[in-house]
């Protein structure tokens, strides 16, 4: 049975620029792309690049992620939801 390999990131808006710099550096190094979890309000502005795939947070039907994002800052919410990302992939 052969594994498969995904690689991701949690960002906000603000740090997504930071996102496609890594995308771009692990495609380029291994011919991955890298699914970039944002989360932010879903909208029209981020780039659509073909070495990463762009996956709005709140699409992902995370069980009370409102609660999440209330309780924590940007960088501890976006830490505290990689486990059940993770299980999404």
């Amino acid at each position: 049975m052969k594994k498969e390999i995904a690689y991701f990131t949690v960002c906000n808006i603000t740090y997504f620029p930071k996102a496609i710099v890594l995308a771009e550096s692990l495609f380029k190094e291994t011919g991955n792309i890298l699914h970039i979890y944002v989360a932010d309000k879903k909208n029209e502005l981020v780039p659509k690049l073909p070495f990463y795939e762009i996956k709005w947070v709140e699409d992902e039907n995370i069980e009370r992620l409102m609660h999440l994002a209330f309780m924590y800052d940007v960088t501890e919410f976006s830490t505290s939801i990689k486990p059940l990302l993770t299980l999404k992939l």
